[in-house]
């Protein structure tokens, strides 16, 4: 403005000496813009409204590790008060991305605005508001771990590295949480004197997986016909497992091979697939192998021996090789909870760990994503593995979870082919067990898993 009133008063000045001196104007050169003087003499700019910043302590939310929770509640301080305008504005600002932990397919977020909304949480002078997300989002999800990054072009949050300088600007904030559901978990039975205990492996109804159940037989002398009779007449646990093995007319073991022969018309009914077949193989060899007598497995289908058996060698003696395994779990329809072995190639401690906390839609990972190794060691086939006190808060008031976790764990673990013991240490932690579970202690893990009812 000043400068605009220095223009005009310079103008008149020489306007003043030309008209009382004679002065030829061509001695002047003018280039300036008039329009541009008045026009600013007239209107002066806007000022520019002061910028909405939301201060979100980001660090306290993202490392709080939540459990089934309620609603929701991102607390945060504005610098002024929202006007209704913005705060319409903001929430249509925002957007979700869902995932599994470890898991990085997104999960449908669609439906996730309308259960949104903000709200004043105080009414003093620092514009204290609080986001909150309705717990009914959770109500269409599987029990599983779950990472929800939440959006938004106004969450202008600086983040300190090391130094001041070293900063980073983001539009996110990513929260952590567990959901479980009411389940039945079995994990010890008491043992029979007359009595032991037998693993036999069942199909859920899809053949998708084959699931180990333990179950507690009567001790005869011939064990291998106990053993195949019990695959035969299934699981108890019939409306979400099936048997896949027929009768087996013959069976007989010579020095340590298992010898059985199948007819084709009694597998018929449990073999209509290549899948199918597979699922029947595998069950008698997963089965008949934890016997301490049984080394290998050879099949022979009806009188004339064909090479192959729906895509399955025939020709071939077969055994249970020492493989490694995640343990996860499994909701059957009716609400219990199994561990079933998923496979893992070139396992080791790390692998197995990683593996337990990654989820997907249809298993359940023991491991929340904050318990962390601190360290590991095999000396002498005995892992020593210590965890961060986080496993102790994990699945907080329900002593099932906490179980299938520790049971999931033990069993993975043992799995691996250096291990023949265990010994757990927790971080900070002068307890002796956990969940049933040995700690700081030697122990060698139980033989069954799933036991029947």
């Amino acid at each position: 403005m000043s400068r605009t009133l220095t223009n005009i008063l310079l103008i008149l000045l020489i306007a003043f000496i030309g008209s009382v001196m004679p002065i030829d104007i061509k001695l002047f050169n003018f280039n300036f813009d008039f329009s541009s003087i008045i026009e600013n003499a007239i209107s002066e700019p806007e000022p520019v409204a002061e910028e909405i910043i939301l201060d979100i302590n980001t660090q306290k939310i993202e490392s709080e590790y939540l459990y089934n929770p309620n609603d929701i509640i991102i607390p945060f301080l504005s610098n002024q008060e929202l006007s209704d305008e913005f705060k319409s504005e903001f929430l249509k600002s925002i957007s979700f991305k869902l995932t599994m932990n470890l898991n990085q397919e997104n999960i449908p977020t669609s439906t996730f605005a309308q259960h949104i909304e903000l709200v004043t949480v105080s009414d003093d002078n620092h514009s204290n508001y609080a986001l909150i997300i309705n717990k009914s989002i959770l109500d269409n999800l599987t029990p599983n771990h779950y990472n929800l990054q939440i959006n938004s072009p106004y969450f202008s949050i600086s983040e300190s590295n090391e130094s001041e300088s070293n900063q980073q600007i983001k539009n996110s904030i990513n929260i952590q949480f567990t959901k479980t559901a009411p389940c039945k978990y079995l994990s010890t039975q008491i043992s029979k004197q007359d009595e032991t205990w037998a693993t036999l492996y069942f199909a859920n109804s899809d053949y998708s997986y084959l699931i180990p159940i333990s179950r507690q037989v009567q001790i005869k002398k011939n064990t291998i016909r106990t053993w195949l009779n019990a695959l035969k007449d299934g699981p108890k646990d019939n409306r979400d497992l099936i048997p896949t093995v027929p009768r087996i007319p013959s069976a007989w073991l010579s020095d340590g091979a298992l010898h059985l022969k199948m007819i084709s018309s009694l597998n018929d009914e449990f073999v209509k697939t290549d899948k199918s077949a597979k699922f029947m193989f595998d069950s008698i060899i997963k089965t008949m192998c934890t016997l301490d007598t049984v080394k290998s497995i050879s099949f022979k289908v009806d009188k004339k021996q064909p090479q192959s058996y729906h895509s399955m060698n025939l020709t071939l003696d077969y055994s249970n090789a020492k493989e490694s395994y995640a343990y996860k779990g499994w909701m059957s329809k009716n609400n219990r909870l199994y561990i079933i072995p998923e496979l893992i190639n070139n396992a080791n401690v790390s692998a197995i760990i990683n593996a337990l906390k990654s989820s997907n839609n249809e298993l359940f990972a023991p491991l929340p994503p904050n318990v962390a190794v601190i360290d590991s060691r095999i000396d002498d086939k005995t892992l020593h593995i210590k965890f961060s006190n986080s496993i102790t808060t994990s699945y907080p008031n329900q002593p099932l979870y906490q179980q299938f976790m520790m049971d999931s764990l033990v069993q993975s673990l043992y799995s691996l082919p250096d291990v023949d013991k265990l010994l757990i240490e927790i971080e900070g932690s002068n307890i002796t067990t956990f969940a049933n579970t040995p700690i700081g202690t030697e122990f060698t893990p139980s033989t069954f898993i799933n036991p029947e009812e």
